[in-house]
């Protein structure tokens, strides 16, 4: 998880703007050694908002697994589909990317807002949880994805998402979902849960 905060690093390091809806973006450092391949997983324990998953996985040698990072979207962004750059940096270096599209502009099953942010998103942090659960669990859609299950898991996130982030790794979710590390990449948040894992922020 160490190389996974460092590569974080690096990857936005050309980032400028920390504004809401600004995907982050990606500076030049050298090319993971992995190629990648998008998939896509109907989930419906997810928001009804939008269910399904974006996953990005490396192409390695037969029987190789990879740790799993969950990566939230920020404010009005998608999943996959706003970080073209982002999500296949990371999985070229060894990492299946999770990503839900769910609670674009607010979560619908769970509306909680928290003080000063945007409605809807105070259980946000959820979602990240669920597409860990989902991808360790083995269920349809997740089954081949060449994951370590050994592995601790990594979170990351951008905007809302690094809020959803520190929630995630906060508190007794880190240790129930085997989370090691996380990546706040301009995170956006006025509530400051304590996490429990190394956490750089961006």
């Amino acid at each position: 998880m160490l190389r996974l905060c460092l590569l974080a690093g690096a990857t936005l390091a050309g980032a400028t703007s920390p504004a809401e809806a600004t995907t982050p973006a990606a500076a030049a450092f050298p090319a993971g050694p992995y190629k990648v391949t998008l998939s896509h997983a109907k989930v419906t324990s997810m928001d009804p908002s939008n269910q399904y998953i974006d996953v990005l996985t490396p192409v390695g040698a037969a029987g190789q697994t990879f740790p799993l990072v969950a990566y939230a979207h920020g404010f009005a962004d998608n999943g996959e589909d706003d970080y073209k750059r982002l999500g296949p940096a990371i999985a070229a270096w060894g990492y299946v990317v999770a990503f839900a599209n769910s609670c674009r502009f607010g979560c619908l099953k769970n509306c909680k807002t928290l003080p000063h942010d945007p409605s809807c998103f105070g259980t946000y942090y959820e979602e990240q949880l669920k597409v860990i659960a989902w991808a360790q669990s083995g269920a349809d859609g997740a089954v081949g994805l060449p994951i370590n299950h050994t592995a601790q898991v990594g979170v990351a996130g951008h905007s809302m998402g690094g809020q959803s982030t520190a929630f995630s790794a906060s508190y007794k979710n880190a240790s129930q979902h085997n989370i090691g590390a996380a990546v706040l990449h301009h995170g956006f948040t006025h509530s400051y849960p304590a996490m429990t894992v190394p956490f750089p922020l961006f």
